[in-house]
């Protein structure tokens, strides 16, 4: 199943904001036993959201080029 640019958006737009949440809970809670597991989380959030900023990029720039009616592939 191949995302559309508006699926890649919207969850770039929930990791980011699940990274702001786990930030908080971090800043108010530094020495909390759930420290390693709330970083954990941030992590696999970040590393989500930068696949989909890439894929993003990728779908735009491939899709502008065929509207352009260029023939050299994204890279």
């Amino acid at each position: 199943m191949r995302l559309e640019p508006a699926d890649h958006a919207l969850a770039i737009q929930t990791y980011s904001q699940r990274l702001t949440q786990l930030e908080r809970k971090l800043r108010l809670f530094p020495d909390s036993e759930t420290t390693e597991i709330l970083l954990d989380e941030a992590r696999r959030s970040q590393n989500l959201r930068k696949i989909h900023v890439h894929a993003l990029h990728e779908q735009l720039w491939v899709e502008a080029e065929v509207v352009d009616g260029t023939t050299a592939v994204a890279a």
